[in-house]
Formats: C-alpha cells, structure tokens, sequence
C-alpha cells in the first residue's frame, strides 16, 4: 500500500512541477545605458567607412515564417545594412573577445554591473536585425538578456501549462503569440533591457523609428543550458539544434 501511495505522490509532483522552471516574470529594466554607450550604435557609426561599417560579419537569411536559416554569408556591416531582401535577415557578431568592440563592451558592462555579476556574464552576441524583424515563436534553454541599443524591439511572450502540446511553434508569428489572454508584449527602445526565464515561449520584433530598417540589441546571458530544456528543445525544433552544433548563432 504504502508502495503504491509513493508511486502517486511522485507522479503528482512529476505533473505538477515539470514545468517549475517555466515562469512569466518579465523583468525589464529601463534605460540603463548612458548617452556615450548609445552614440556608439547610431547607425551612422557602421556605414560609410565609419568606425565598424567595414567589420565583416556573418549574415543570415531565414526561410518565411520559420527559424529555418536558409542562406548563410559574410559581408561588411555596411553592405548588409545597404543590401536589399526579402527575406528576414540578421547580421550576428561574437563580442567576448572581438577586438573591434572591446571598448564599448567593457562599457556596456560597467553599466551591467548595478545588475549583474559581469565576471559571470558569457555569450555577447550583436544583432543588426532588417526592420521589421519578426522572428517567429521559440523558446531557449537559458535565462536569455536582451539589450536594446538603436530603434525598437518589442518581446512577445506567452506561458502554457504544458509546453510539449504546443507544436509548430516556428510557424507562429508575433501577432499568433498576442492573441492569447495570458500573453505580455514588452517594448525595448534603446538602453532597455529584458530578462527572458528559460523555456518561456516568445517571439520578437523589430521596428525603425527613423528612417533607417535596422534594429541593433545585444543578447547574452550568465548559465549554462538547461538539459531537461534541451530535449523538449530538440524535439520541437530538431532542425535549429542541428544548425546551433554547426556552428550557427
């Protein structure tokens, strides 16, 4: 008797808190970077043979309404930010040890400090996304950051019971993630940052406030990955596993 009442309380707690590290409270925290840090970003810093227009940077270009990288390539900051396409498109730079950013990463980092152990702090990681960026629904096996340094982003996010039973998530658009009643949309403008909790489902845009279709944010993060995560993971996007063990962003 007593074996069979084990047996029920460990499937209750295994119902009750597989999900337990599944939660929905956004923190945001506003305007954390000072003036010198955001100038660094202005578009006008990353063309025209300015200070990292002619960084070369790895590009890539993503199947319609999916995560599925389909064209990867390398170019300059300024050809990618001046070439024209259809498809969403992304240029990702590693800043942990790039030279080219050592400056302003190390200031990006004093400011970092009122919030974060920054000796902890790993995987810094540029975005120069095309506006409008809308990056489909996902999830990550991290307690993802995000930092907003030029025009808008705004982060969709949405929490369910049991993750495993909602499929084709890299097929939901932003507007799909909105419609749900227990859904938050957070608005990044520049200095902004936001603290995504691990296996929340979000999705992203991103938006010009000028005339300029770029949006610039920097994600990185302070653990490592979540193996219980890295499974449901793999199997919901088996295709985006296989591309990040080659080597892509």
């Amino acid at each position: 008797m007593i074996y069979y009442l084990l047996i029920i309380l460990i499937l209750i707690y295994i119902y009750y808190f597989s999900n337990y590290d599944i939660t929905h409270n956004i923190v945001k925290h506003n305007n954390i970077l000072n003036n010198i840090i955001l100038e660094q970003f202005k578009i006008y810093n990353f063309i025209n043979n300015n200070i990292y227009s002619n960084i070369v940077v790895d590009v890539y270009e993503y199947k319609n309404q999916s995560l599925k990288i389909i064209n990867k390539y390398k170019t300059t900051i300024n050809n990618f930010i001046n070439s024209k396409t259809g498809n969403l498109s992304q240029a990702v730079i590693e800043l942990d040890n790039n030279i080219n950013f050592m400056y302003v990463l190390n200031l990006i980092k004093k400011d970092l400090s009122k919030y974060y152990n920054v000796k902890k702090l790993k995987k810094f990681k540029l975005r120069i996304s095309k506006t409008p960026w809308l990056y489909p629904a996902h999830f990550d096996c991290i307690n993802g950051k995000l930092l907003q340094l030029y025009n808008k982003r705004i982060i969709n996010t949405v929490k369910f019971k049991d993750i495993n039973k909602f499929n084709n998530l890299d097929k939901k658009l932003p507007s799909y993630i909105k419609k749900f009643n227990t859904s938050k949309s957070t608005i990044l403008l520049p200095g902004d940052l936001i603290e995504i909790p691990i296996q929340l489902i979000h999705s992203v845009e991103g938006y010009s406030l000028d005339n300029n279709n770029i949006s610039i944010a920097l994600s990185f993060c302070t653990d490592t990955k979540n193996v219980n995560c890295e499974k449901i993971f793999n199997k919901k996007f088996k295709y985006r596993n296989n591309e990040l063990n080659n080597g892509y962003l």
